[in-house]
């Protein structure tokens, strides 16, 4: 697969995970539907985005999957929008 060496580049390059396109979706979205628990902690790792952004990108990409899509994912979206949810109060 090779997504996960792609990026870490990235990362390492300075790429903004919170930038959005022009449906309001963020590479940290895309790691949350693309299924890949590893790319979404790796986004996570560098703590540098909002808790709020983060719930955000998380509950978007929950609604996007469906029951029958990994439920590894779901567990760990979910966990990410309670998480968050407890950071910020």
């Amino acid at each position: 697969h090779g997504h996960r060496e792609v990026v870490d580049y990235l990362l390492s390059k300075g790429y903004p995970a919170d930038q959005l396109d022009g449906e309001g979706r963020s590479p940290l979205y895309f790691a949350g539907v693309s299924g890949d628990t590893t790319i979404w902690r790796a986004m996570l790792r560098p703590r540098k985005l909002e808790p709020s952004f983060v719930r955000k990108q998380a509950i978007a990409a929950m609604a996007k999957l469906s029951d029958d899509d990994d439920a590894e994912m779901l567990k760990l979206l979910l966990n990410t929008v309670l998480l968050t949810q407890w950071v910020q109060e």
